[in-house]
């Protein structure tokens, strides 16, 4: 095992070293040491974070707890998280750190310009199908169709183009089933107009998908608080984010979707 006390400890390099070892107890040392001395939003801890997701390592408490500090900053251990999670199908979490790496990048002339980069444009690509996962699953197929199309519209990698292609061509057979097209109209109606609120919520809530849950709530609120709100290309990237209105911690947090 390597001095973790050595003047200018070099923490990627040792952390590689420990991971070709497969010495668990030094990574985790390495990991600890990190964010005693730099914390999680230095650039030592980023690269760690990587390396992490990278070489697929099991330290999920880890990567959330770096995702949820850089809530602001797009990294690939977020696209990690999602995978691992639709491993797991808690898909409710897959499709929220899908949309979370994604939305960083909203309106931003890298988006604009992703043939230009390739690796970027295939973790998209992988985002944008985990994105469907949630709405899928409780019924709202043409939401997940519309983020599939959206994501073809970017020219993202031909592979992950055809695989989305396919996955349309399944949704729609899915919904010639009438409980499935049954279902859908009444979310359809909801992005249409608000319509259904209280039945989808239910079933986000004993369907166990809190996330999704919270979303319809904010969009419920929209719609009577904005008669122009639409849900729209816009809207499927948004992401909840929760604040509180004043500095008083004792304060309940409030959520918006921005």
């Amino acid at each position: 095992m390597s001095d973790l006390s050595a003047q200018g400890f070099d923490f990627i390099s040792s952390f590689e070293s420990a991971v070709q070892k497969k010495d668990s107890e030094q990574q985790i040392a390495i990991l600890q040491k990190a964010l005693n001395e730099h914390g999680f939003k230095s650039a030592i801890m980023s690269d760690l974070a990587l390396a992490v997701a990278n070489h697929n390592l099991p330290y999920i408490n880890f990567l959330e707890a770096f995702c949820d500090e850089n809530a602001e900053t797009p990294h690939g251990a977020e696209i990690k998280l999602a995978d691992y999670y639709a491993g797991l199908d808690k898909l409710d979490e897959t499709t929220a750190r899908a949309r979370r790496f994604v939305s960083k990048f909203r309106g931003t002339e890298t988006e604009k310009n992703l043939s230009q980069h390739p690796v970027l444009a295939t973790m998209f690509a992988r985002c944008y199908l985990l994105m469907t996962a949630a709405y899928t699953r409780l019924g709202a197929r043409s939401y997940s169709k519309r983020i599939l199309n959206k994501a073809i519209s970017l020219q993202l990698p031909k592979a992950f183009e055809e695989r989305m292609k396919k996955e349309i061509q399944t949704l729609d057979t899915e919904l010639k089933l009438e409980t499935n097209s049954a279902l859908d109209a009444k979310w359809e109606a909801f992005f249409s107009d608000g319509s259904n609120y209280t039945e989808l919520y239910n079933i986000c809530k004993t369907s166990q998908f809190p996330q999704l849950a919270k979303r319809i709530e904010l969009l419920d609120g929209n719609y009577k608080f904005d008669p122009s709100f639409k849900v729209d290309e816009a809207e499927m990237l948004m992401d909840i984010f929760a604040f509180r209105k004043n500095a008083d911690q004792n304060e309940p947090l409030s959520f918006a979707l921005r």
